[in-house]
């Protein structure tokens, strides 16, 4: 019996060793724990590119609706740095697996910006009081910055092999050439909607800024409940990016003036894009249909 125990104890040391040798040995950046962490980054990513521009316009209404998840960004931003100290690198494709050096490249390079986008200034915002700019939403955009960094790198079909090769799946997420120009669409689409998101948020802010001589007051939208102040900047950053602008919804000061002018700008050179690639997608999806016939 003390002959089985000492086996057991055995193989509870022996499987011991090798957790702590995995621990102790450099992360794959490609590897499960990685790919893992950057599907939630790009999903904060996306979160933060619709909260951020709320937080700025509509500090007051907004307050802390988003504290609880944003805690949670918190903790997986804090993991990530860990991690990042713990995650090999390579330099001139040669892995780097030795941690001074692993710690010195990260030093010189993002850990700063990690660790600001990990500072919680929705705490320093309640501060503020009823405060027409929030100054501290606007260092929410470093957020965006160190997010970017996951998603330049980000591939769904490379991270889906990684995860189909650690669990053996037999899945297959190849598509065909129609699906990819539906595909193309779609994230056109949700870049489309994302500016207009942006474009609507700062056209509030410029307008609550100015008091009572603004589009706000104009549009009798200074009493109404922030969600319809947002639909009616929507609505007008809408008409604008399609370049038809019904005239409803006006800049009454210079500093609304200046901004109508940019966006319409933008607005025409974004509408001109669109136009060009939907034009392109329809001409690959046809031209693959009639090689197929």
């Amino acid at each position: 019996m003390i002959y089985r125990y000492q086996k057991k104890a055995k193989r509870i040391l022996s499987k011991l060793k090798n957790k702590l040798k995995l621990l102790k040995d450099p992360i794959d950046p490609y590897g499960i724990v990685k790919t893992i962490l950057n599907f939630f980054l790009v999903l904060f990513f996306a979160y933060e590119l619709i909260v951020i521009p709320l937080k700025i316009s509509f500090p007051d209404n907004i307050g802390h609706t988003f504290d609880a998840f944003e805690y949670v960004e918190i903790a997986v931003f804090v993991i990530d740095i860990l991690l990042n100290f713990h995650t090999l690198f390579y330099l001139d494709s040669v892995p780097i697996i030795e941690h001074s050096r692993i710690a010195m490249h990260y030093l010189k390079g993002w850990l700063i910006v990690d660790l600001i986008a990990c500072f919680p200034f929705q705490k320093l915002s309640s501060d503020l009081g009823n405060s027409i700019i929030n100054p501290y939403a606007f260092l929410n955009l470093i957020k965006l910055f160190k997010l970017s960094k996951t998603l330049k790198h980000f591939s769904i079909k490379k991270q889906w092999a990684h995860l189909r090769e650690y669990f053996g799946l037999s899945i297959d997420i190849s598509v065909s050439v129609e699906m990819a120009g539906v595909i193309r669409l779609l994230r056109l689409c949700l870049v489309l909607s994302m500016l207009t998101h942006w474009m609507a948020c700062f056209w509030y802010l410029i307008g609550h800024g100015q008091g009572v001589k603004s589009w706000i007051y104009l549009a009798d939208q200074e009493d109404l409940a922030w969600g319809s102040q947002y639909l009616t900047a929507l609505y007008w950053a809408s008409t604008t990016m399609m370049t038809v602008g019904y005239g409803d919804i006006y800049a009454t000061n210079n500093a609304e003036r200046i901004y109508n002018i940019f966006s319409m700008l933008v607005g025409c050179g974004i509408f001109g894009y669109t136009m060009n690639q939907v034009g392109d997608i329809i001409n690959q999806i046809n031209s693959e249909v009639n090689y197929k016939e």
